[in-house]
């Protein structure tokens, strides 16, 4: 399968029984844990072809390496990913670990 819209995605994780998912206004929300960062990444890059993920309270961009790194492991590699966090200094060594992928945009925000 190949979906267009984030509906699409919201419903496959809920037929797939993943009980922590929030719908936000065209946007998805998945609680990513290293438990279940490869799960529930698995069942959205399988089944869709989204190009944009946004990661909210990144902070120094652990999980947003892992998620890179799962993309890369599948050859996903036309993707950007947008990150945040509301701690300056957290935000400053995100920054400076992803300064040279361009797919990457982290900045500060609340």
């Amino acid at each position: 399968m190949d979906f267009k819209r984030i509906e699409d995605v919201v419903n496959l994780l809920k037929e797939s029984d993943w009980d922590s998912i929030n719908e936000h206004d065209n946007a998805l929300e998945a609680a990513l844990t290293p438990e279940s960062i490869d799960d529930i990444l698995e069942i959205i890059t399988k089944n869709t072809n989204l190009p944009l993920i946004y990661e909210s309270g990144c902070g120094s961009g652990v999980t947003t390496s892992q998620i890179c790194g799962y993309l890369s492991k599948k050859g996903i590699n036309n993707y950007k990913l947008v990150a945040h966090d509301i701690n300056e200094s957290l935000v400053k060594s995100a920054n400076n670990r992803f300064s040279k992928d361009k797919r990457i945009i982290v900045e500060l925000r609340s």
